[in-house]
């Protein structure tokens, strides 16, 4: 892995931390704050990161700590998407059980979203 591989990934997945943290907090400038937190950083360092300032050095421990917060936000993701489509499949049987009728139109449903949700993950 290049050095600009490494700065292209610490990049990308502060960005994913800070919209997260904002859609959370609902303001992007205590996103920068919160992910500064987490990271070891300045709010200031995360803005320069993102906006590809050469003032942002990336040393080791910050990478790591970058790394670690964006796979804990993934394994979020994926447990979150996991526990909606239990959700998903337990209405869908509440549904069957009312009007079977309605089974093959929630099947349809159902593919067209796993078919999305598949294509938005590549």
């Amino acid at each position: 892995m290049s050095n600009a591989d490494v700065m292209d990934y610490a990049r990308d997945a502060t960005g994913w931390l800070v919209r997260k943290e904002t859609d959370r907090v609902g303001s992007k400038m205590l996103a920068y704050e919160a992910v500064a937190s987490k990271v070891g950083k300045s709010p200031s360092w995360v803005r320069k990161l993102l906006s590809r300032n050469p003032d942002a050095k990336l040393d080791v421990p910050t990478w790591l700590n970058i790394r670690q917060h964006y796979e804990h936000l993934c394994e979020r993701v994926e447990a979150d998407a996991a526990r909606l489509k239990v959700e998903l499949h337990s209405l869908k049987d509440e549904i069957d059980a009312v009007d079977p009728r309605l089974n093959r139109k929630m099947d349809a449903s159902l593919a067209g979203l796993a078919s999305q949700t598949h294509e938005g993950t590549k």
